[in-house]
């Protein structure tokens, strides 16, 4: 019996180790744009600690669940429109620091977020008006519950890998960016569940 039960904690450590490895695979993904946002000469610090946490976060849910996989996809999906927008103004010299630019940076990085908000509220798996099948408002609740926390989730990877990009502009920039994506998650949520 002693034998089977150690073979047991053998296998399952096993294969939580295959989880993780399989998990850690998104580095190879974000461990470039953390280099890419650390060689710029703004914020180096900020990006180093955006892309520590935008990997834990990615890592942890990837590894938790085979949805938590998908929230990271479209998470990410949805922040690289504000980070190639980012991205795209510090390689043709936008010099945010002035006036008109710094408007223009602002601008750019919220109407990134906001598109990316808007693309994870139509994408999330789990982003459905509540089902005829559940019985009373119990049944709806847990739903509407289950649909906000699954768009927190990729909306706060949308807004870390928006940083990413944003942030080579400015904190203002990657603040822009994250009010973005939580107002084109609102928006887009009241309109889904209006129309359901």
């Amino acid at each position: 019996m002693a034998n089977l039960e150690h073979l047991k904690t053998l296998g399952m450590r096993a294969y939580e180790l295959a989880r993780l490895r399989r998990a850690s695979r998104i580095a190879l993904l974000l461990a470039p744009l953390t280099v890419a946002c650390l060689a710029e000469p703004r914020e180096r610090q900020a990006c180093a600690s955006l892309g520590a946490a935008l990997l834990g976060w990615c890592v942890w849910l990837r590894w938790r669940s085979r949805r938590g996989s998908e929230l990271v996809n479209i998470g990410l999906l949805a922040g690289s429109i504000p980070l190639l927008l980012g991205v795209a103004q510090s390689a043709l010299g936008v010099d945010c620091d002035e006036g008109a630019a710094e408007l223009a940076c602002l601008l750019a990085c919220a109407l990134g977020g906001l598109a990316g908000g808007v693309l994870i509220a139509l994408r999330a798996p789990a982003w459905r008006a509540p089902s005829a099948s559940f019985a009373g408002s119990a049944g709806s609740h847990e739903i509407g519950r289950r649909n906000a926390w699954a768009a927190a989730q990729a909306g706060g990877i949308a807004a870390l890998a928006a940083g990413l990009g944003c942030l080579r502009l400015g904190a203002a920039a990657f603040l822009a960016a994250a009010l973005g994506v939580v107002a084109g998650i609102a928006a887009a949520a009241a309109t889904v569940w209006r129309a359901a």
